[in-house]
């Protein structure tokens, strides 16, 4: 299998997979987003030679988990306050 063909059968389809895991705010579906994003990692280390390719796949899980996806931030409320409201709206005497 040329990697053109790799990309095209298996790279493209599991990144959409990957990319629609990362999507929702989830450390499940980061899990399950990571061991593909592994899974096609080694697919492309092992079975078609591209050392270019699998680097490529490489990067893509360095950028995720350099962003924090999958782990504690993943739990925190996404719209919460960080100014308390006494300090915004102190009481009038």
């Amino acid at each position: 299998m040329s990697p053109l063909q790799a990309w095209l059968v298996v790279g493209l389809p599991a990144l959409a997979i990957v990319a629609g895991m990362f999507a929702r705010r989830s450390p499940t579906m980061s899990a399950i987003g990571y061991l593909v994003l592994a899974a096609t990692f080694v697919f492309f280390l092992t079975y078609v030679d591209d050392t270019i390719s699998a680097a490529s796949l490489g990067t893509v899980a360095f950028l995720l988990v350099a962003s924090g996806r999958g782990g504690a931030a993943e739990l925190a409320p996404v719209h919460d306050d960080v100014v308390p409201d006494e300090t915004r709206l102190p009481a009038r005497d």
